[in-house]
Formats: C-alpha cells, structure tokens, sequence
C-alpha cells in the first residue's frame, strides 16, 4: 500500500515540475471553479497548450473538471483533494 502511495506522490510531483502547469495550478487552487478561457488568459497560455499541460495535470490525480456544454458555460476546473494536501505540504517548507 505504500509504494502505491509513494507513486502517485511522485507522479504528482512530476507533473508540477513544469512552468507552466504550476503556473496553471496555481491559478486554479487560487480560484477553484475557473473557467477555461479565463484561465488561459490568466496563465498566457494558448488554448491548445493548455489543454495539454491540463490532461497531464488530471492524468497525475492533482485536477478534476466538470463539464458545462449548455449556453454560455463552460468546462470548470478545481484541484483535487490530494492536490490541495500536496500544495499545502510544498508551502509548509
């Protein structure tokens, strides 16, 4: 059990060792719910790019979307609770 635990730590880590996915992390743990266009704008990243850097960060278990298709919403997104106690053990040290 916990080796199994120890990868997904390191999987996470990994996926936060990147610029931008940290930056688009962090973006979203700070505004939990954003919007997909408005984090785009708020990280400068294009689109596509960041569609990227988000499959890798959901893949690492760090975030979850919810999907929105109906009028004018769109896909939100928010750290996951093992994303949450990571980002808390990175700013206790």
């Amino acid at each position: 059990m916990r080796t199994k635990q120890i990868l997904s730590e390191l999987r996470m880590y990994g996926a936060l060792d990147n610029g931008s996915r940290l930056r688009a992390y962090l973006a979203l743990s700070e505004s939990p719910g954003i919007g997909f266009n408005e984090l785009a704008r708020r990280v400068g990243l294009q689109k596509g790019l960041l569609a990227y850097h988000l499959g890798v960060l959901k893949a690492a278990g760090l975030v979850k979307v919810r999907y929105g298709r109906m009028s004018k919403e769109t896909s939100k997104y928010y750290p996951t609770g093992e994303g949450k106690r990571l980002l808390e053990k990175l700013n206790s040290k």
